[in-house]
């Protein structure tokens, strides 16, 4: 029985300004066939802008063919926050889009993102603190930062320092596809 794994939200998803083969989803796609992990289609249900809003609006389309213990990967980032989403809006739509997941037996994993610290305080704080509190409430497996081993890094990143390239793609990939192995949420 094939499994899916949707990759949903914005640009970090989407791949942004890079052809489609290039992007996270179709990356962690190839890894997971060289990994010898038979059975599994990654769907790339990214696009670019979107804030959660716009995820939970597109949500029950996103993920209409889902069955039960599929796995959705949501990552949302910056769009929010410039467009002046306030904190508590952007959680509440996040559990809304976990609770739906859930709803529909989906394994969900949060890919935990940070703002930069030179920006409002406030909400920087209260950005980073909404992935492990989402997590702990749903029981949604956590991703702490997505990034980790490519925010910054300029070889690593379109000359936007937001996006990553092809490069950083595939660090991403194998970040995740490390989480889904050591979370026991893929199997050979």
């Amino acid at each position: 029985v094939t499994k899916q794994i949707f990759a949903l939200w914005d640009s970090i998803t989407a791949g942004y300004q890079l052809p489609i083969a290039q992007s996270r989803p179709s990356q962690l796609a190839l890894l997971l066939e060289q990994s010898w992990y038979t059975g599994y289609t990654v769907i790339n249900a990214g696009k670019s802008w979107d804030t959660s809003k716009q995820m939970k609006d597109r949500l029950a389309w996103s993920i209409a063919d889902a069955t039960s213990w599929d796995i959705g990967i949501i990552t949302i980032w910056w769009n929010d926050w410039f467009q002046g989403v306030p904190v508590g809006a952007l959680a509440q739509n996040l559990r809304d889009i976990i609770t739906t997941m859930q709803e529909k037996n989906m394994l969900v994993v949060i890919g935990g993102m940070q703002i930069s610290t030179n920006l409002w305080a406030e909400y920087t704080t209260a950005f980073a603190e909404i992935y492990p509190t989402l997590s702990r409430e749903t029981n949604a497996s956590l991703i702490p930062f997505i990034l980790t081993w490519v925010a910054t890094i300029p070889t690593l990143n379109l000359p936007d320092m937001i996006h990553p390239n092809e490069a950083g793609y595939k660090i991403v990939a194998q970040t995740v596809l490390q989480h889904l192995e050591s979370n026991q949420l893929i199997q050979p």
